[in-house]
């Protein structure tokens, strides 16, 4: 097997075998100093996912710098080391549980969280559904350093659809006729 070096000299990029040449586009785009960050798309429910209860959730679309797998890695740590009054799954977790008391708002800024929420009559803060999203991902992050999320408008996740092809070739309505009225 011959390699060829990078620019650098320090890492192969080629491979060449008694095969076709292997050629690994990430070395190679590293060489040339032109290696975008990775990024990947989710979606975050705020709310009944499961349709089991009241079934209201608005779905956020998150983009994250690592896989989803190291995205639940994070939460779970952050579990581990943070209050439990802070993790997300402890706060307006129960019907119509719009808000958390001040000791709770308190706990979120001592640890860092940059939270917008509305002042309630009995003292604590109420959010919206974006505000306690924003609350999730800031705590998923604290489980990995290294970890980036944000929220993203929806339409950054292509959808196979006659109007986003590329060569504008017409698709079929699948399952139409599936809805009835």
């Amino acid at each position: 097997m011959t390699r060829v070096k990078s620019l650098t000299r320090k890492k192969s990029i080629i491979s060449i075998g008694s095969k076709e040449p292997k050629i690994n586009p990430a070395k190679v785009a590293k060489a040339l100093g032109a290696v975008p960050p990775e990024q990947f798309l989710f979606q975050l429910p705020i709310g009944d996912w499961s349709k089991d209860g009241h079934r209201e959730c608005e779905w956020f679309t998150v983009k994250s710098n690592l896989p989803i797998t190291d995205v639940f890695d994070a939460y779970f740590i952050a579990k581990e080391n943070l209050p439990e009054e802070i993790d997300p799954a402890n706060m307006c977790s129960i019907y119509e549980d719009d808000a958390i008391n001040s000791e709770t708002w308190y706990l979120l800024d001592k640890h860092g969280c940059i939270a917008v929420g509305s002042d309630t009559e009995n003292g604590g803060v109420s959010f919206e559904n974006k505000e306690f999203a924003e609350i999730v991902l800031w705590f998923i992050q604290q489980g990995n350093p290294k970890l980036k999320l944000e929220i993203v408008p929806e339409y950054l996740i292509p959808k196979f659809i006659s109007w986003q092809e590329p060569k504008k070739r017409k698709l079929g309505n699948f399952g139409y006729g599936l809805f009835l009225f």
